[in-house]
């Protein structure tokens, strides 16, 4: 019973960080850019996405997301994925642009796991799990008090259906509620 009471209490002061009622719900649109000379042009996507704050510096970010990847990479020549992932944003302190302008700078990285489908050069299609990881820095710009927009520039792994990078702007709008 001590340990649970010890604990109980521990909790209560790291509790009181946390934004109550910050939530949101989004959608984004990205293209990414890989390498030309290995042959993978494109990624383009879009997502859906909650938001929650659990600390003023901390925010985790659970979506779905849908990925066209074109160009020719090895014998492939387009590929679609669905899949689920999460991302961590941790906040760097605003930077306040006059009295009204608060832009918030972040890091992020997340992984995600999806299933994905490809068409090679003869049109066959083959099928298999897909699995990603992002790492990249972003900026928050409230542009109503319900409204939040977010750039991010991040760089993409993907593994399977072929291991390439790429780089890419994304841009988010957040209902906050």
């Amino acid at each position: 019973m001590k340990r649970f009471l010890v604990g109980f209490l521990l909790i209560i002061p790291l509790y009181g960080f946390a934004q109550k009622g910050i939530q949101g719900v989004g959608a984004n649109i990205g293209r990414s850019f890989g390498d030309r000379a290995s042959g993978s042009d494109y990624v383009e996507y879009i997502s859906l996405m909650y938001q929650y704050n659990l600390t003023d510096k901390l925010r985790i970010e659970p979506y779905f997301r849908h990925t066209n990847m074109g160009g020719t990479t090895g014998s492939l020549e387009y590929i679609r994925i669905n899949d689920a992932g999460g991302d961590l944003h941790f906040f760097i302190n605003d930077l306040p642009l006059g009295e009204t302008i608060h832009l918030t700078p972040y890091v992020v990285g997340g992984v995600a796991y999806g299933f994905y489908s490809a068409t090679d050069d003869n049109r066959h299609r083959k099928y298999g799990d897909s699995f990603s990881v992002k790492i990249g820095a972003g900026i928050n710009y409230r542009i109503t008090y319900r409204f939040l927009l977010q750039a991010e520039l991040h760089l993409d792994y993907y593994g399977k259906p072929y291991s390439r990078l790429f780089l890419g702007p994304e841009l988010n709008l957040v209902h906050i509620f």
